[in-house]
């Protein structure tokens, strides 16, 4: 399938028209958008440290729980919350 962008207003498909391709592939970010995805990557990056003390203090692996909070962000201290110490202490690490 061969996609051919004519102008702004329309996309044709080997002939056809699919206006509704167009909606889905502009994307306009605004300021706003771009302030939140700055916000959100901060708290990101501020976790992996948080989870990795909180892991320590509860007696986790703290070197899987740094994993973790690169791969799922924000929800990993929150996972350590909830989850409270640990019933045997984790091996050095």
């Amino acid at each position: 399938m061969r996609i051919v962008f004519e102008g702004r207003r329309h996309v044709t498909f080997c002939g056809g028209q699919g206006r509704w391709l167009l909606g889905v592939l502009s994307c306009r970010v605004t300021p706003e958008m771009a302030m939140g995805f700055w916000l959100f990557v901060v708290v990101s990056i501020g976790s992996i440290p948080l989870a990795y003390a909180m892991a320590r203090e509860r007696g986790r692996s703290s070197n899987a729980w740094f994993w973790i909070a690169v791969v799922v962000g924000p929800l990993a201290p929150l996972a350590l919350l909830i989850l409270g110490n640990a019933k045997r202490p984790a091996s050095a690490g």
